[in-house]
């Protein structure tokens, strides 16, 4: 293992240990908290897999699989502890999006990918406009 991905790894395991007070249920992970549920944690873990199973199902098999799995938990994890540290610091700061403006952006992303491609790319990342 090189010392980036050691020292990427360790701030990964770092980042976690800092935001983690406790664990209302097995696999689940609570950041200042707020519990980010284990089925959160797996549900979106799976549907990045199942993408990259889709794009290249191969990459699932075997001992590499057992590793894309394990990097791809920890990465959902990673994502779903910061999005909530940043969810909670705009809270503190009175950040607030307006719906408006989500629904501008999203016809926004309509209007560049064009609506079919925007539902398949969606479709195939398994969400909806709602999510």
């Amino acid at each position: 293992m090189s010392v980036r991905a050691l020292l990427a790894a360790l701030g990964a395991v770092l980042c976690l240990l800092l935001a983690l007070e406790g664990c209302s249920e097995p696999g689940s992970v609570t950041v200042n908290g707020t519990v980010i549920p284990a089925s959160e944690l797996s549900l979106e873990t799976e549907r990045r897999l199942a993408v990259a199973r889709k794009d290249d199902p191969s990459e699932l098999k075997g001992e590499r699989g057992q590793k894309v799995r394990a990097e791809t938990a920890r990465q959902v994890a990673t994502e779903l502890i910061r999005a909530e540290l940043v969810r909670q610091q705009a809270r503190k700061l009175g950040v607030v999006l307006p719906a408006d403006e989500v629904n501008r952006r999203l016809a926004a992303e309509k209007a560049r990918a064009g609506e079919k491609q925007f539902t398949r790319d969606l479709e195939a990342q398994g969400m909806t406009v709602e999510q």
